[in-house]
């Protein structure tokens, strides 16, 4: 991931949690991370602020990872706060709310990257996703 500031939206208050394991990993590269959710103030020492449209400085990358019937929400949020691209994470509920989250920002004209790991693109992610980023690429799923 070449991007260094990045909003992590649905990041957990819990540590065992994916998305808060992601938040620690990406700071432990050097990333700085803007957590996002509107239920706690600080995580991991930084402030958390409710929404994407609350950050500042801004911040023009986002993780989201939250249930899908938010992400459209998030993404109009997200396209009013002028964010360049959103990578949004496969998560659990309606189908046809991630469609229409990613289509609010189609027509914002944000780049989007759907339902990937980030693990995939990070240097010594760990065995099981270098085996997952291998098979990616050879069966030529793996963006560039």
């Amino acid at each position: 991931m070449s991007v260094k500031r990045i909003a992590l939206v649905g990041v957990s208050r819990n540590r065992a949690v994916f998305s808060r394991r992601l938040m620690c990993d990406l700071i432990a590269r050097g990333y700085d991370v803007v957590p996002v959710n509107p239920s706690v103030n600080e995580i991991e020492g930084q402030i958390c602020y409710k929404r994407p449209l609350d950050i500042t400085p801004e911040v023009t990358n986002a993780i989201l990872m939250t249930r899908a019937e938010s992400l459209p929400m998030l993404a109009k949020d997200c396209a009013v706060a002028g964010f360049k691209s959103v990578w949004i994470l496969k998560s659990s509920g309606s189908h046809a709310s991630r469609l229409q989250a990613v289509t609010i920002l189609n027509e914002n004209l944000i780049d989007v990257i759907d339902g990937l790991c980030p693990y995939l693109f990070l240097d010594d992610a760990g065995v099981p996703h270098s085996l997952h980023r291998g098979i990616a690429r050879l069966f030529g799923t793996l963006p560039k």
